[in-house]
């Protein structure tokens, strides 16, 4: 299927519509695009079908407009600059390798939620589409997807993943609902699918939990911060949908698309990259996003979901350069060099879409893929000098301890 939209007009005069023209409701072609796949989205629904979009373009394809239509139904998502790029190419290989006689992909799922009377479902944010099913545990706050219990699945696979919201009913206190005669609630999850094998299948899951009055320990020790964390990033997402800085719209949908069902630990590398330092002075260790962290004779791992960056410090790129890791006395620094390298090609073989791997050296051009996410502790205009062997950023953006400190002159005061 060829799915063509228009985002912008033939007259080479107006510009392509941008975060700004969307906030301003100055971009004519964007609604009249947006309903139409809206209108095409509930076909796709109806009828179980799964739309996905595999766009490259150096420029905007329209995935801003017709993201309704693949969201709703589960479809795959990779946007790439071209065709001949390997995120393009990997990813597409990845799907048609990743199922043995299959796919790996399950279709016509149903989800349905059912649970105990003091608590209300608000919405589902996530790949799938409402089915209407409206009750008394619906909710009339609704976020994402709601004003039901059940919805459906076009298309989904063991990664995807669905973040479900929900309400206490209000009683007078807490400890009203701890000492009541059934302290005990439940969650029970429905998922009926058909698997790849053509079987169709249902996968009941039930949780039962006991009421706690006030933050004591057992809640504490049953509250996963990372998957709090990644809740409130889908909810954020959700509500400012035009509220961006430095990306365009598409660049926008699809960031938000790939945040909208991945699972928590995915999700988290999304919204902090993990980086990881190799020495010869001790094992693989995880560093702080922080332009200190760069060493000369260091080689650092930066994983930001959509890109894998492996950092050479620059005693370390002179070495390779040189040829020491091809001689055998030098076989400890061929392993320093390989671990990274290994480390990467692991985490790019488990994920979709596939990550842009880029391979750089300290001072080199490529050197700004890893600069962009650390944090500007030093930079051109600091008042001391950077250690030996590290580096500095080109910036006039604050430091996060800067930051922090303004924050809480702001929240005394």
């Amino acid at each position: 299927m060829l799915l063509l939209t228009l985002i912008v007009s033939k007259i080479l005069s107006e510009p392509i519509r941008s975060h700004k023209d969307l906030d301003k409701d100055s971009a004519p072609l964007y609604h009249k695009a947006v309903k139409f796949y809206k209108g095409l989205s509930k076909q796709l629904v109806h009828q179980g079908h799964v739309l996905d979009i595999f766009a490259c373009a150096l420029e905007q394809v329209g995935l801003a407009e017709i993201k309704v239509a693949s969201e709703k139904t589960g479809g795959l998502l990779v946007l790439a600059e071209s065709f001949g790029h390997s995120v393009f190419k990997d990813s597409l290989k990845q799907v048609f390798q990743s199922g043995g006689n299959n796919l790996g992909l399950s279709s016509i799922g149903i989800f349905e939620v059912n649970c105990s009377k003091d608590v209300k479902v608000q919405g589902v944010i996530g790949p799938c589409a409402s089915l209407e099913k409206k009750g008394p545990l619906c909710s009339e706050v609704v976020v994402g997807q709601g004003n039901t219990t059940a919805w459906k699945m076009c298309g989904l696979d063991k990664t995807s993943t669905f973040c479900l919201i929900f309400e206490v009913v209000k009683k007078e206190s807490l400890d009203a609902i701890a000492q009541s005669a059934n302290p005990q609630f439940y969650f029970q999850f429905l998922t009926y699918y058909q698997h790849p094998s053509g079987q169709m299948r249902l996968r009941v899951t039930t949780l039962s939990r006991r009421w706690v009055a006030g933050p004591g320990s057992d809640l504490i020790a049953g509250f996963d911060q990372e998957a709090a964390a990644v809740v409130m990033a889908r909810q954020v997402s959700f509500k400012m949908e035009t509220e961006v800085v430095g990306n365009s719209p598409d660049e926008t949908a699809y960031f938000r698309m790939i945040l909208n069902r991945e699972n928590v630990a995915n999700s988290v590398v999304m919204i902090q990259p993990s980086l990881i330092s190799y020495s010869f002075h001790s094992d693989p260790e995880p560093v702080l996003l922080d332009v200190a962290t760069i060493a000369a004779d260091r080689i650092l791992l930066l994983d930001s979901y959509f890109t894998i960056v492996v950092f050479h410090g620059s005693t370390i790129a002179q070495w390779r350069k040189a040829g020491y890791h091809e001689q055998p006395e030098h076989q400890a620094f061929a392993q320093l060099l390989k671990s990274p390298r290994e480390d990467a090609d692991a985490i790019i073989h488990e994920r979709f879409p596939v990550p842009r791997l880029v391979i750089c050296d300290q001072y080199g051009s490529q050197a700004r893929f890893m600069l962009a996410k650390l944090n500007p502790s030093a930079t051109y205009n600091s008042d001391a000098p950077p250690i030996p062997g590290g580096d500095i950023i080109f910036t006039d953006d604050v430091s996060f301890e800067v930051f922090l400190d303004h924050l809480q002159r702001l929240a005394v005061h």
